[in-house]
């Protein structure tokens, strides 16, 4: 009928369509597998530049060291670019290879050598062979007549996938080795012998400059050179034969179901049937909405006068006015009272000792020997004169900081002992805060019944040095209360001595009435 036949046509048409879906896809197939091919390669090469970059950094100038190895990488770089010389041309033969009737030649790709310069020997001799006009498939496949090459070859998609994996994966694996080496390998060891000297001397006046020397013997003729880089690999060969018939492919799976075939014609009208019965009487319906309004009332009569409302919100503040003119200015004020002294921050920490400077050597304090059984003292110096130090006490003048002068205090140091007319400190009340070490301070920089302008803050105080031991001496009596008044003229720590006092009216030893009391003596003062 018409009807089976146009869905023949349909069947036949869809058949061809599926067949030349497949060929595209098939083609769609070894392009992308090019693709792939190519991009692995780049990402391969681009890797062993970094691995180089990588050695040369880690390891300085290898580079000498690297010859063999380069010339392993450029030589399967030189493989690389053969492969993708071969995949090539397997992209451009791959529709008529497997889509032509006719037995096609042998394509070589399973039997393609494994070193360049087997491959250049194989291509000379294919190339050599067809000029000649004998062409020999034996150099490519085998002897067709025996028994190996009987069998058909694979050249299936699978196949050609599988072929490749398995030589990335030896690529991949000689990367990993070389990368191995280069990164896990013995650093370089370098030797370097610094010989010190000595203070730079003063430079010495200009030499007188000497006439020309004579004109040398020229140089002999150096060594040959290294051999320069190998070459970029030459364009390729002619196109090869035309490859065999492939294997006969295996059928497909079955189709898929096709599209919904056209709507028939609408059929003839049927015969009217008898009239239905009468059906079952309606539910009562809702209830209906309402009427119109009617006509409006009479006007009704004016209501009474109500109580006054409530009073309003108060209204927003009006707008402010313009500002009036500026008046006179008014006299002077007096100049306020000039405020008390500041009281002296805590000392900051020593910094470290800095590196000796060129010049002369600096002058230290003179030291002499002590007295009345005492140890070594140091004379005034100018350093103790620089901080306003009146009396040193036997001890070094040493400025609390670096950069501190004398408006910020002193410091007196003698590990054997800081004394005043042969005379200790004592061991009691020696502390911050407490009168003894701001009343030896106060002597210090005044001296005896001096005038004094400022007086040393809380933070002065007696501080023991480690150092030799130190026998017992004979010291200044310290050990009383504050605001004991019994005691004010012959105990250094009852009060701050006012200016004027004779520092000589104190008693010496534990007592007011004084004793030969002895205690050790090593401190230094800070003021």
């Amino acid at each position: 009928t018409l009807q089976g036949g146009m869905q023949d046509g349909e069947r036949e048409g869809m058949a061809g369509g599926r067949r030349s879906s497949r060929a595209r896809e098939r083609n769609g197939q070894v392009l992308i597998l090019v693709l792939c091919c190519s991009a692995l390669i780049g990402l391969t090469l681009l890797h062993v530049e970094s691995v180089l970059k990588t050695r040369t950094t880690l390891y300085g100038n290898s580079i000498p060291d690297l010859d063999s190895d380069l010339e392993g990488i450029k030589s399967l770089e030189r493989q690389v670019h053969n492969e993708q010389a071969v995949q090539s041309r397997l992209s451009s033969n791959y529709h008529k290879t497997f889509t032509s009737e006719s037995k096609a030649p042998c394509t070589g790709l399973h039997c393609a050598p494994q070193s360049p310069e087997e491959y250049r020997s194989q291509q000379n001799k294919y190339v050599s062979a067809v000029q000649s006009g004998q062409e020999d498939d034996s150099d490519c496949c085998g002897d067709s007549n025996s028994d190996s090459a009987s069998a058909s070859p694979d050249f299936s998609i699978s196949s050609i996938v599988k072929a490749l994996k398995r030589k990335f994966k030896k690529m991949k694996q000689h990367f990993r080795e070389v990368r191995a080496s280069y990164l896990h390998g013995e650093p370089r060891r370098m030797k370097i012998l610094i010989n010190p000297r000595g203070p730079r001397g003063f430079t010495g006046p200009p030499g007188v400059a000497g006439g020309p020397g004579d004109e040398g013997e020229p140089g002999s003729i150096g060594p040959v050179g290294p051999k320069g880089p190998r070459g970029f690999p030459g364009p390729p060969g002619p196109a090869g034969r035309r490859g065999k018939k492939g294997m006969t492919g295996s059928i497909g799976k079955p189709g898929a179901k096709g599209p919904t075939g056209l709507r028939g014609p609408q059929g003839p009208e049927g015969d009217q049937g008898p009239p239905g019965a009468r059906g079952i009487p309606g539910a009562a319906g809702a209830p209906g909405t309402n009427g119109p309004d009617g006509p409006p009332g009479p006007p009704g009569l004016p209501g009474s006068v109500g109580p006054p409302g409530p009073p309003g919100p108060a209204g927003p503040p009006g707008t402010a006015g313009t500002p009036g003119k500026a008046g006179a200015p008014g006299p002077q004020g007096i100049r306020g009272d000039t405020g008390a002294p500041g009281i002296i921050g805590s000392v900051g920490q020593q910094g470290p000792a800095g590196l000796n400077g060129i010049g002369p050597r600096k002058i230290e304090a003179l030291k002499v020997e002590g007295t009345n059984g005492w140890g070594s003292c140091y004379k005034m110096s100018r350093t103790c004169r620089k901080l306003g130090v009146e009396i040193n006490f036997c001890g070094e003048c040493k400025p609390l900081c670096p950069d501190c002068d004398a408006t910020v205090g002193f410091k007196l140091e003698n590990k054997e002992g800081l004394r005043y007319k042969d005379y200790g400190f004592g061991d009691a009340n020696t502390q911050s805060g407490r009168n003894v070490p701001i009343n030896a301070c106060l002597l210090a920089r005044y001296g005896n019944k001096g005038k004094y302008s400022v007086i040393p803050g809380k933070k002065s105080r007696f501080v023991k040095l480690p150092g030799k031991s130190v026998k017992d001496q004979f010291y200044w009596h310290s050990n009383c209360t504050e605001g004991d008044k019994s005691q004010e003229s012959c105990c250094s720590n009852s009060r701050v001595i006012p200016s004027g006092f004779d520092w000589e009216s104190f008693s010496k030893g534990s007592t007011c009435k004084g004793d030969d009391d002895q205690v050790s003596s090593r401190k230094s003062s800070k003021s």
